[in-house]
């Protein structure tokens, strides 16, 4: 039987679960699994599991490189099924900041975790700029998982610093990344974007006019988020 199972809505959880001690002398990567297993199956979506999913994901990366494949991909395949099951969702208009923190923020939590673990764990540059970028691109209001996302855009700039002086040293140029491009209809071209109302994703998102950079995945979802974005967006 696969450990990843379809997803199931339920927002209550049956019974809370606990991580092995950092004292205790057991196999802990067949703990974690356990755990992870029991998270899955339980399909509820709150701060204890986000907190679970970061213990785990914090775990991983401080073994690195001596990680644990089957965990890692365990949680790499979980991601994949919470972004499934978000996309699916009906209600995906409600304003932003009038919600209340709910399994959907929970989920797009857990999921930006990953997405920074996955980002840490790579061991390709390409991968490791992929999945930074994923943490940047979703939207959310918990501490934890907005300090990862300082230190993910951090480590995209330490690549862009190291790229810029590889470039100069070999003497040649490279183009522009096509995942920053806006087109001039005020649209990214290619890259997955985040609303910042409902936190839908999708390709080819509208941007704000004015600061060509957030986006919004409807014109209600726009104006819904109109106040809150007018306070930080500029030129």
């Amino acid at each position: 039987m696969p450990l990843i199972k379809p997803i199931v809505a339920n927002t209550k959880c049956q019974k809370q679960l606990t991580p092995p001690s950092p004292t205790e002398s057991i196999d802990r990567s067949q703990v974690y699994q356990d755990v992870l297993s029991s998270l899955v199956a339980s399909n509820c979506w709150d701060a204890h599991t986000l907190d679970l999913t970061e213990q785990i994901t914090q775990w991983l990366i401080e073994r690195y490189p001596n990680h644990t494949p089957t965990l890692s991909e365990h949680l790499w395949q979980w991601s994949k099924q919470l972004k499934a099951y978000d996309h699916d969702e009906e209600d995906k208009h409600i304003r932003y900041e009038q919600q209340q923190l709910n399994g959907a923020e929970y989920r797009r939590a857990i999921r930006l975790t990953i997405y920074y673990c996955h980002a840490r764990l790579s061991e390709n540059d390409l991968d490791k700029v992929k999945y930074y970028r994923k943490c940047l691109e979703i939207t959310t209001r918990l501490p934890t998982q907005q300090h990862l996302q300082k230190l993910a855009t951090l480590a995209l700039e330490e690549h862009q610093h190291q790229a810029v002086a590889m470039t100069n040293h070999s003497g040649y140029t490279t183009p522009k990344s096509r995942t920053s491009s806006i087109s001039s209809g005020g649209e990214s071209s290619t890259s997955l974007k985040s609303c910042a109302n409902c936190g839908t994703e999708k390709r080819g998102m509208p941007v704000c006019a004015r600061c060509k950079s957030q986006a919004y995945c409807t014109l209600s979802c726009l104006k819904a988020d109109r106040t809150r974005h007018a306070l930080t967006c500029s030129r």
